[in-house]
């Protein structure tokens, strides 16, 4: 019988079984294999980041989705309960509203679907604070956190002037320049005019067919980040969209001066001039000074979520049709049903974008 010593001898043809060398050191890695291995590695790498990036994202915008459903889900009951949409805002001064003009016009929907989201604790913190007249930025509002109303692929940056925890969901104003403005305060394309109220009898054009929220990217001042921060392109109550887009050729672009956060869309979800969105421009289109966001998102998806008046969720592309947006609305005393009270009609600009938007235009949608 051969022993181990006869076997693993210097002049043994098999020697590397041996785990020696010839020299009888034991044998390892030379620097050529070693830096294979390396490079091996990491181009493996370089090719699964990307895939378990993708993923992250897809899950994050999943669970984006899934909130704004909830929320949806909670708006449709909140009407089922009281036969009205929540209302986000409240009458202007002077007129008939929900409460009286004493109390501060700026509460947000959001505050009265609570309840309904299971926030229940919330809505009994805030609720006494909206009837006593409390300012929609005052202390304690400011430091009233809503998980429910963040999105996680949009971290905004800090808020400097620390004037309200953010949201990334909206309430639709359909088809309309801005919810705010004193000249469409009366104008109620989408379910949630400002100081107008709507409920589902009141969508004639189908549930399934009429968007209600939608998400939207959060204001960061001076990020200079096209979803994120304003164009100071300037928009009265009859300027064409398309003046907005064209501010998109503008080198370098005519970023608007820093407010500090103030007013920046979704700072404050206590505010409902900061929780609007319109449905003229697609999403991730620019935010021009004086008109209220498009839909918006940081997702892969080039496009965003939207929550349709029956609860269902969508995801519109940037590129959704949205008709000729170099026609503007005519000046008071022209004959135009997108005007004041006449803003009934159909979509001015024919697109689907603006069709989804409104919620008794009369148009016909082809799935």
């Amino acid at each position: 019988m051969q022993s181990d010593k006869s076997i693993c001898r210097p002049e043994s043809a098999d020697q590397e079984r041996c785990g020696r060398a010839a020299d009888g050191f034991a044998r390892g890695f030379t620097l050529v294999e070693l830096l294979a291995v390396i490079a091996i590695i990491g181009t493996l790498v370089g090719l699964l980041l990307p895939a378990v990036q993708a993923a992250r994202e897809s899950a994050r915008t999943t669970e984006c989705g899934n909130k704004l459903r909830q929320l949806a889900l909670g708006v449709i009951n909140y009407e089922s309960v009281k036969r009205w949409y929540p209302e986000n805002g409240n009458a202007a001064a002077g007129s008939a509203g929900r409460f009286s003009d004493t109390i501060n016009s700026r509460i947000s929907g959001f505050v009265y679907v609570l309840p309904y989201i299971e926030e229940q604790a919330r809505y009994n913190t805030i609720y006494p604070m909206v009837l006593s007249g409390s300012a929609y930025n005052a202390v304690p509002f400011r430091s009233i956190a809503m998980p429910a109303l963040r999105c996680p692929s949009d971290q905004p940056g800090s808020d400097p002037d620390t004037s309200g925890e953010p949201t990334n969901f909206r309430f639709s104003i359909g088809d309309i320049f801005t919810g705010g403005d004193d000249v469409y305060r009366t104008a109620l394309r989408g379910p949630f005019g400002f100081g107008r109220w709507s409920n589902a009898t009141k969508v004639t054009d189908g549930l399934s067919k009429t968007v209600m929220l939608g998400e939207a990217t959060i204001y960061v001042a001076d990020s200079k980040e096209l979803r994120r921060d304003w164009l100071s392109v300037s928009l009265t109550s009859t300027t064409a969209p398309i003046v907005c887009l064209q501010g998109l050729a503008t080198v370098p672009l005519p970023w608007a001066a820093s407010n500090a956060g103030k007013d920046g869309s979704g700072t404050r979800w206590l505010d409902s001039s900061t929780t609007r969105f319109q449905t003229i421009l697609p999403p991730n289109a620019p935010t021009c000074k004086t008109w209220d966001p498009p839909a918006s998102s940081l997702h892969s998806g080039s496009g965003a979520n939207v929550a349709m008046c029956d609860g269902s969720i969508r995801f519109v592309s940037e590129t959704i049709d949205t008709g000729d947006l170099s026609l503007a609305l005519l000046a008071s005393g022209k004959t135009n049903v997108h005007y004041y009270d006449n803003y009934i009609g159909p979509c001015r600009w024919g697109g689907v974008w603006g069709q989804l938007g409104s919620q008794k235009g009369g148009e016909v949608i082809n799935e």
